[in-house]
C-alpha cells in the first residue's frame, strides 16, 4: 500500500513539473521575419499570456542598407551598428506586425531579428532570435 502511494505521489509530482515547464515554455515572446516584396520586411511578434509588460525588438541590417520608413516609427537608429530597435510598451497579448521598408533591396537572409523582454512568469530578463 505504502509503494502505491509513493508511485501515485511520483506520478503526480512528474505532471505538475511537465505542466509547469510547459507554461515557462509556452510564455516565450515569438515571432518571425518575413518579406512582401523586394525592399519590404515585416516582422510578427507574437506576445503570450501573461503579455510581458515591455520587449525591445532589434534588427540587425547588412552594411550598406537601411530603413526608409516603418510602421510603427522605430524608437532608435543605431546606423554605426546596422541595428534598428523598437522599443514596444503596453502589450496585451496577441500578434504585433512591424512593417519597414528598406531604401534598397533586401535579403531576407540577411536579417536579423532579436527580442528581449522581462518574462512574467519568471521574471528574468529573456533575449533570442526570432525566426523567418
Amino acid at each position: 500500500m505504502l509503494a502505491r502511494k509513493k508511485t501515485t505521489l511520483s506520478i503526480l509530482v512528474f505532471m505538475v513539473f511537465v505542466f509547469c515547464c510547459k507554461n515557462a515554455l509556452c510564455s516565450q515572446v515569438s515571432g518571425k521575419i518575413r518579406t512582401s516584396g523586394a525592399r519590404n520586411v515585416q516582422i510578427l511578434v507574437k506576445i503570450p499570456t501573461p503579455a510581458p509588460k515591455t520587449i525591445i525588438l532589434t534588427l540587425k541590417l547588412p552594411a550598406g542598407v537601411s530603413v526608409a520608413s516603418a510602421n510603427p516609427a522605430p524608437s532608435r537608429l543605431l546606423s554605426d551598428k546596422q541595428e534598428v530597435n523598437w522599443l514596444l510598451s503596453d502589450l496585451g497579448p496577441g500578434e504585433r506586425k512591424i512593417e519597414c521598408r528598406m531604401d534598397r533591396n533586401v535579403k531576407i537572409s540577411d536579417l536579423r531579428v532579436s527580442v528581449r523582454y522581462k518574462n512574467p512568469r519568471t521574471g528574468k530578463m529573456e533575449e533570442h532570435a526570432l525566426g523567418e
